[in-house]
């Protein structure tokens, strides 16, 4: 037993994901606090691969599902203190964008409409209405091999939407600086950050931004291409944003890359433009 999971077999991650696609993990288990995650991967890594999910917000995964062991990383404890947050990578980064809020701090307002976890957000450096996480790290902890290494943020090597972990880094958590703030004002700017998601952005089953942006964001090519409603499958590209792609309800990760690569190569075609994935891929694709 691990917090309150054993390891189980076959459980389907198209559950734990919000594209609500993908197929199973041969084993799957939850961590419920860091030292579950230190204890799987001692006992785990010579045995078989591991992949750490967290919300599952920007991933797809593969219809043949995950081999290995996959972690559900649920760890969310939280700590503020001498101008730092401690936080676990399993907390919602809304979450902590909340917490901040009730207790006047500043910092993390671009974070309160962000699904995902802390965790995956340093990885993939997450960010929206023009500030980012790199913006406000002191230092991230990781498992890497059997050892806790605490890196600064300038040994993080944060760039625009990725980072410089090693793809074996499991992060553990987090101290993330906080400021002193006037309530109201940071209302009024969640509001503000929260009206723009609703007017901007679709609902429904999707995995976020499918594309990182360009000279200019992906979305303008793709609609500039006239490739909204664009379908495959039971997948769709949204007619409200062009840089989302949906899933009507029955798509598969395969409707999915279909959809991805007819998108590049006719972005391409157009424009000359090569657009890069911002969602992460996982498990077994052909």
């Amino acid at each position: 037993m691990y917090g309150k999971s054993a390891v189980r077999k076959g459980v389907k991650l198209k559950n734990y994901t919000t594209f609500h696609i993908g197929g199973k993990a041969e084993l799957f288990c939850i961590a419920r606090d860091s030292s579950d995650i230190v204890r799987l991967n001692r006992e785990y890594s010579s045995l078989c691969p591991i992949t750490y999910l967290g919300r599952g917000s920007n991933v797809l995964i593969a219809d043949k599902g995950v081999k290995g062991l996959v972690v559900l990383v649920r760890t969310e404890k939280t700590e503020f203190s001498d101008g730092l947050c401690v936080a676990d990578a399993g907390v919602p980064l809304c979450s902590l964008g909340s917490a901040y809020l009730n207790r006047s701090l500043g910092g993390l307002e671009f974070a309160c409409c962000i699904p995902g976890s802390l965790g995956g957000a340093l990885r993939m450096n997450a960010g929206a209405h023009g500030r980012c996480m790199a913006d406000t790290v002191d230092w991230v902890e990781v498992l890497r091999g059997q050892e806790v290494v605490r890196l600064k943020a300038d040994e993080c090597g944060f760039a625009y939407r990725e980072s410089g972990f090693l793809p074996s880094d499991v992060i553990l958590r987090a101290g993330i600086r906080t400021a002193d703030a006037d309530k109201n004002d940071l209302i009024q700017t969640v509001n503000k950050y929260k009206a723009f998601r609703r007017e901007h952005q679709p609902t429904g089953f999707s995995a976020g931004s499918v594309f990182k942006a360009a000279d200019r964001p992906a979305g303008y090519y793709i609609d500039a291409a006239g490739l909204k409603g664009l379908e495959c499958g039971g997948a769709f590209v949204s007619k409200l944003h062009a840089n989302f792609i949906i899933n009507s309800g029955f798509a598969t990760a395969e409707n999915v890359t279909a959809l991805i690569d007819e998108i590049k190569a006719r972005v391409f075609a157009v424009f000359g433009v090569q657009l890069k994935e911002e969602i992460i891929y996982l498990g077994e694709f052909d």
